[in-house]
């Protein structure tokens, strides 16, 4: 990394390259949020975080179990 004398103008300059490569990430199709996790899910053709996976999709499994007739 390129550093000067001016601390803030090496900061600007840092941050400004972290933004360009953040906007390569894909976004969430729930959260509209970029995905920056190691993992994302795919389903139907949209990609999701894993914390909308979990806070949207995620279900205890008791909920569906079926009474005794």
């Amino acid at each position: 990394m390129y550093r000067t004398d001016d601390p803030i103008a090496d900061f600007n300059r840092h941050d400004a390259e972290q933004q360009r490569r953040i906007i390569r990430f894909p976004l969430c199709s729930e959260c509209g949020e970029r995905i920056l996790d190691d993992d994302c899910y795919e389903f139907d053709g949209n990609i999701i975080c894993p914390e909308c996976l979990k806070e949207n999709h995620l279900k205890r499994t008791v909920d569906y179990i079926v009474e005794e007739c």
